[in-house]
């Protein structure tokens, strides 16, 4: 399990970087949004929506990109903070 997420967040990474990925601006509905605790052991937001993005609540430099209702830990570019705003990471 833990191999398949690993090579997932890859697979994804390698397209965003070669820029075959493009990202759509959208609302997420208010019922599929999952907050944390605010405690920084846990694993992401769950359930979450798929296709959905989550801030992570004790690191502003990364977020959560939900895939098949599992959400995956996502950096922000170095010097980029996430916005859940706008859901996309931005300068601070």
């Amino acid at each position: 399990m833990m191999k398949r997420n690993i090579m997932l967040a890859l697979l994804i990474t390698v397209f965003v970087l070669n820029g075959i990925v493009t990202t759509t601006l959208r609302e997420t509905p208010k019922s599929a949004v999952t907050r944390q605790s605010g405690k920084c052991d846990k694993k992401g937001p769950t359930p979450c929506a798929h296709g959905a993005f989550y801030e992570d609540t004790c690191d502003k430099t990364k977020y959560y990109h939900c895939v098949w209702k599992k959400p995956v830990k996502m950096p922000c570019p170095a010097g980029l903070v996430w916005k859940q705003a706008i859901t996309t990471c931005d300068w601070p």
